[in-house]
């Protein structure tokens, strides 16, 4: 038989990270998400049940035709970001191709977050990155770009946007003047292992 759990169980949400070899994005339920804080994420659908977010140039993520040259100036440059969200089936092979990874190269890592956490990366995400409104998607119905004020740089690309929403959340992750996807990997590894050793299964900022 289940017992009754006790009143001060804290409520927990998880909070997924996927990196590749090139790009990475949090994938979170919409469910879970405060509709006040992030309008576009919440409500759920219960067709789309999931919501990944990651952070680009803006032409980079809206014209297919983009290709290698204005990557190579980009590198230089930089270019207008742009914060996109992806209305997902499921979280596997499809719905990751269509959210920009390479499923057979992407790797998850999985942090439980208490309520505090789970508010703070909300709040996170729509003071700093999604700052403007949102426009209508060039990709299909499932995609809605955000404006941002962020300016997408060599040291404020995807993999900063990811590290920190992480950080908001409550992950002690180390700051980085410049993220690539096997950095940010490492870390996320490091990380695990850093809350194992000390015994932590839920993380949330300090109070």
């Amino acid at each position: 038989m289940r017992q009754v759990p006790p009143s001060s169980l804290k409520s927990l949400h998880e909070l997924q990270i996927w990196v590749d070899h090139f790009h990475s994005a949090v994938i979170v339920k919409a469910e879970d998400c405060d509709p006040a804080l992030v309008p576009w994420v919440a409500p759920a659908d219960p067709a789309t049940p999931w919501r990944s977010l990651h952070f680009g140039e803006r032409e980079w993520m809206t014209d297919p035709a983009t290709g290698t040259w204005h990557a190579f100036t980009l590198y230089f440059i930089g270019g207008p970001g742009l914060v996109q969200m992806d209305r997902l089936f499921a979280v596997g092979p499809r719905d990751l191709a269509y959210v920009g990874f390479d499923p057979e190269r992407a790797r998850c890592w999985r942090f439980q977050v208490d309520e505090h956490g789970w508010r703070a990366w909300q709040e996170r995400l729509r003071r700093h990155w999604a700052t403007g409104g949102t426009n209508s998607s060039t990709q299909g119905p499932a995609t809605t770009y955000i404006e941002t004020d962020q300016r997408w740089t060599r040291s404020c690309n995807c993999h900063d946007f990811t590290a920190d929403l992480l950080r908001a959340a409550g992950c002690d992750l180390t700051p980085r003047g410049w993220y690539g996807a096997r950095q940010l990997t490492r870390d996320l590894d490091c990380a695990v292992e850093q809350l194992a050793a000390k015994g932590i299964a839920v993380i949330g900022p300090p109070r």
